[in-house]
């Protein structure tokens, strides 16, 4: 285990630009990866513990090394925390427990001619809720059944 006065030495070289950063443990392990418009200082307040989360001392408990990767802006960080996400599955980020774990992503196209549109409209409306809503809740259940079957 490494001292927290090491993680805090290795965040003050970490520039205070956009970018993503990840804790690491000794064994390359990803524990946490995040995105900040102000990288130093929220590796910093992980590390004092500003977030006042058991699971922020957890990290730093388990973390041996933070890295950072700078982005030029703010979606381009969040982008590529999701990708590293997605590729390392670090087990303090639940952003993770919402992507496949197959890492396929389910991508769908509706092809819904007039009068089905008209039909789904006036199935919403019955239920108070917007077409979207109608769709998404019928996204949701087909997926649910889907993986019934796998």
């Amino acid at each position: 285990m490494i001292e927290k006065s090491e993680l805090m030495n290795q965040a003050l070289l970490i520039p205070d630009a956009i970018g993503v950063y990840i804790f690491k443990a000794q064994d390359g392990e990803y524990i946490y990866i995040g995105f900040s418009r102000k990288l130093r200082s929220r590796c910093m307040a992980h590390i004092i513990g500003q977030s006042g989360q058991f699971k922020a001392a957890a990290i730093i408990s388990l973390s041996c090394m933070v890295e950072a990767i700078e982005t030029k802006t703010i979606e381009e960080a969040k982008s590529l925390e999701k990708q590293l996400i997605v590729k390392h599955k670090p087990r303090y980020n639940k952003a993770h427990k919402n992507i496949p774990n197959s890492e396929k992503r389910h991508h769908m196209t509706f092809d819904i001619d007039p009068e089905k549109k008209l039909e789904m409209i006036a199935l919403a409306e019955r239920r108070n809720i917007t077409l979207k809503t109608w769709l998404m809740r019928a996204i949701e259940h087909a997926i649910k059944e889907e993986r019934k079957h796998d």
